[in-house]
């Protein structure tokens, strides 16, 4: 406790000083209070014990019962105080050890109870409807999603304005027309949003460059989703074609022959789109959007010969500009009309010249960037994200600006952003693919500044008289830090194997899955949508469900105690998020048995009558297939076998398999269930915990680990990291010595392979923009480093003096660790990788010092050395 604190001397609690205090136990104006209320109940209670009351009466007592002179919070909304700073508020940061204490409780009734020998019938899962409003912006969300530290009666979030520091203009009301066909049912906007893409990309500026993975972009095999591979670019023309017998595209058509402009817009989308509803979007397009008259204006000029040559300038960071060739509505959105060489151009800025064979990038950070493309979305303009958004004097961030703007505020959004479906999909996996970019352009350039190398290389510099710390160390290309890189996964499974290194292997290996048929996430749909038109419904929905599912693991400890864990989201191709998670339960709840195995998982169709909740799961979610010969192209098929192996062969019990999962029992009891017109039975059952699927209802795979030899196979396939495509593989050659490292400049690029690789969809992209975490695991690790003498690596600026470098690189976790043990006895006895269970490494000082509050809830990684280098691997 800090000295700051003030305490009470009568009571003994924070927050206040004296008795009379009215948050003070021991304040006899509050005993006296809850006295006389106490003997008012106890009255009461006694006077209606065998008077039976109609409901009338009941109610008009409970409502005096309520009514008192006690104060009541403002926090949980409780009576008996009046701050969360008393001792008796639950959200009273303070009162952890109660919590504890709560906690502890509710393990003793919860322990074990998703074990089919308690017979427990959970209740389903339920978050209630989307009916809170954040106090500032007026976002709706889940009360579950409301910043820790808010009240339930005045819920704030960091899921949308980040508790009010983020105010953006609201966006442009949508235009009557295009609202009529995203709000109607009939054929026409049917067929609108089921084009809507197409429409849009007919009547857009730019030209979008992208790899769409055509698999999933479509309804055959399940529902629509658009998932990208590799960079996404956008790129605009000149005002006129090059060549004059040339097709006119996208920005072009607008000036083009107005008798042919919806024909050659037929012909950029591709498909035959509904002449009357493309008519009637591009008569909008003319009649509200500012770039249309800023193209028009400019073949204006250009066809009078007002200038020799001309050239429109779209200003990344636009100010209002008063020159002679500008209308207001330019000036507003930072358009320029000027002769070419007239004006000077920054490289973020659009320039649109009369006629050039090159098409021109647009840059991600450009504020117009969204507006030039998603017209349908912006048709009158409004601004996107750029490099210098402020709100409230501060900075607005990539995230920040798309988390504000994909939050629904219901009538309070006069844009209809999350009506659009399809383009929807797209605008939000081309806004994702804006702040990667923006983060990797960050590091690419910084390589030349960030620099490592060993601390002997950079003494012989200083030595040798190298001041130029240009010329030492090697570049991070795509450091760990960043999420999602190969290094970054690479150490989380280093992470993990630390676990397993420290309790043994994991017991069960649990996949959890998004069930888009959630009440939830139907009752938070706008009307005639589905879940695949609402990413960020889907996402938040799925993270509070695993919240929750975590909780009941860890904290309840429904399938026993336990003492590790780690899990990891991913996305399907079809864009649902799933998770991984891998547990290590406590010696006593390890299921070693076969009738062990049996009480946690079942690979059989629950008993109708005792489990009717969990049989309506198993039903829906839990079966697989059909597959094989009962329906041969069914998307587990590979060489004309079920790659999962089904159907699995009927077994009387579970055995034992020493190579991996067990053969669960699969009795031959006649029970039957019929699934696309084919009846299938207990050989088609995935295992699964029939407690979770009662509680979840949704795809729930429950597995026992049995064999050590499983391990590295479970915790690569959880962190393997995002979904890629194949990369041509590029000799690269490692560093031999410092002069070769400066000779060598043919590297291996892994900024560029990393976007040329990944697969992003919308469902992702909003779990980045909300700032889910993607992974969790306990305990929580301390890298320790390992290295040779004077080979410890050291992070430098390249401007910096090389002697300060080296001053500050002599102690690392290793060479302190070799301190505390020549100064500690007690420190002799622990071993180097189990060192942060007792003690802690300040990183101010360097050094390690024992803990002060016993097992931090830490453990031990050290880096991992590869057995090529040879004395390394055998320190």
């Amino acid at each position: 406790m800090s000295m700051s604190t003030v305490i009470c001397p009568s009571c003994n609690q924070p927050s206040h000083l004296r008795r009379s205090h009215r948050d003070c136990l021991n304040n006899p104006r509050r005993l006296a209070t809850r006295a006389q209320n106490e003997a008012v109940f106890i009255e009461e209670r006694e006077r209606h014990a065998n008077i039976e009351v109609e409901s009338e009466s009941v109610n008009s007592v409970e409502e005096s019962a309520v009514q008192s002179d006690e104060p009541r919070c403002h926090s949980c909304g409780e009576y008996g105080h009046s701050r969360r700073s008393n001792r008796t508020c639950h959200l009273n940061p303070a009162n952890n050890g109660n919590e504890l204490d709560n906690e502890n409780t509710n393990i003793s009734v919860n322990k074990n109870c998703a074990r089919i020998s308690r017979n427990i019938i959970p209740e389903r899962h339920s978050l209630g409807r989307m009916d809170q409003q954040c106090s500032h912006c007026h976002a709706y969300m889940w009360i579950e999603e409301r910043a820790s530290h808010s009240s339930v009666r005045n819920p704030v979030s960091n899921l949308c304005c980040h508790q009010g520091r983020v105010q953006l203009p609201q966006l442009r009301r949508t235009p009557v027309e295009i609202s009529t066909l995203l709000r109607g049912s009939g054929d026409r906007s049917n067929e609108f949003h089921k084009n809507i893409r197409a429409y849009n990309s007919a009547l857009s500026f730019t030209s979008l460059g992208v790899n769409v993975d055509q698999s999933v972009a479509n309804s055959r095999n399940g529902a629509y989703n658009f998932r990208i591979h590799s960079a996404v670019h956008h790129h605009i023309g000149s005002l006129f074609p090059n060549n004059n017998t040339a097709t006119p595209a996208f920005a072009q058509i607008y000036v083009h022959d107005p008798t042919t402009e919806l024909q050659n817009r037929q012909a950029i989308a591709g498909t035959s789109l509904n002449a009357e509803t493309l008519q009637q979007l591009q008569n909008i397009m003319h009649r509200v959007n500012p770039f249309v008259q800023s193209f028009k204006q400019m073949a204006e000029i250009s066809c009078n010969g007002e200038l020799e040559s001309v050239q429109m300038i779209i200003r990344a960071e636009g100010t209002p500009d008063a020159r002679r060739y500008n209308r207001p509505t330019e000036s507003e959105i930072g358009v320029l009309i000027v002769e070419n060489n007239g004006e000077s151009v920054s490289n973020r800025d659009i320039v649109v010249r009369t006629r050039s064979d090159s098409l021109q990038h647009i840059n991600e950070v450009h504020r117009h960037y969204d507006a030039l493309h998603y017209v349908l979305i912006f048709p009158e303009g409004d601004e996107g994200w750029a490099i210098m958004s402020r709100s409230n004097n501060e900075t607005i961030t990539v995230m920040q600006w798309y988390k504000y703007r994909f939050m629904f505020r219901g009538n309070n959004d006069e844009n209809e952003l999350h009506y659009f479906g399809k383009l929807s999909q797209q605008y939000i996996v081309d806004m994702y693919a804006k702040m990667e970019s923006n983060r990797l352009l960050y590091i690419r350039l910084n390589q030349s500044r960030l620099r490592s190398d060993l601390y002997s290389n950079v003494a012989d510099a200083v030595l040798l008289g190298d001041n130029d710390m240009s010329n030492v160390g090697c570049r991070y290309i795509l450091p760990s830090s960043f999420s999602g890189s190969p290094r970054h996964m690479q150490q989380l499974y280093q992470d993990a194997m630390s676990i397993v290194r420290r309790f043994r292997k994991p017991d069960l290996f649990i996949t959890f899955t998004c069930n888009p048929s959630w009440p939830e996430i139907q009752n938070a749909l706008l009307p005639g949508q589905s879940a695949p038109d609402r990413p960020d419904i889907t996402s938040r929905i799925f993270r509070l469900k695993l919240k929750q599912l975590m909780h009941d693991l860890t904290k309840d400890m429904v399938l026993g105690t336990v003492v590790g864990h780690v899990h990891t989201v991913k996305f399907q191709k079809r864009g649902l998020p799933h998770a991984h998670i891998l547990l290590i339960l406590a010696s006593e709840d390890k299921p070693l048995t076969q009738e062990q195995c049996d009480d946690i998982v079942s690979a059989e169709l629950p008993d109708a009558q005792l489990y009717p909740s969990a049989r309506a799961t198993v039903v829906r979610h839990i079966i697989h297939g059909p597959c094989g010969l009962l329906n041969p192209t069914s998307v587990c098929m590979d060489a004309g076998a079920c790659k999962k192996r089904y159907p699995k062969q009927f077994t009387p019990e579970t055995v034992l398999n020493k190579d991996g999962y067990p053969a669960y029992r699969r009795r031959n009891n006649q029970d039957t269930i019929v699934k696309q017109r084919v009846t299938l039975d207990n050989r088609w059952v995935v295992p699964h915990n029939v407690y979770l699927c009662a509680k979840y209802d949704a795809h729930i795979n429950v597995e026992i680990c049995t064999s050590i030899h499983s391990v590295k196979y479970v915790y690569k396939y959880v962190y393997k990291g995002h979904d890629r495509a194949s990369l041509e593989m590029t000799q690269h050659h490692p560093r031999q010595n410092n002069d070769n490292a400066r000779n060598n400049n043919d590297e291996f690029d892994e900024i560029r392979s990393y976007l040329d690789a990944r697969y992003v969809s919308a469902s992702e992209g909003c779990w980045h923009f909300f700032s889910f975490n993607l992974h969790q695991e306990f305990l929580n690790h301390q890298r320790l480093a390992v290295h040779l003498p004077d080979e410890q690596y050291v992070q430098f600026n390249e401007e910096e003096n090389p002697i300060i470098v080296t001053d500050r690189a002599h102690e690392t976790t290793l060479t302190a660790w070799f301190l505390i043990n020549a100064e500690d006895a007690a420190a002799r006895a622990v071993l180097y990788p189990n060192f942060p269970e007792n003690y802690v490494f300040v990183k101010f000082t360097q050094c390690w010092k024992i803990r002060e509050h016993g097992h931090g809830g830490t453990i031990g990684r050290i880096y991992a050395v590869s057995p090529c280098d040879v004395e390394k691997y055998h320190l």
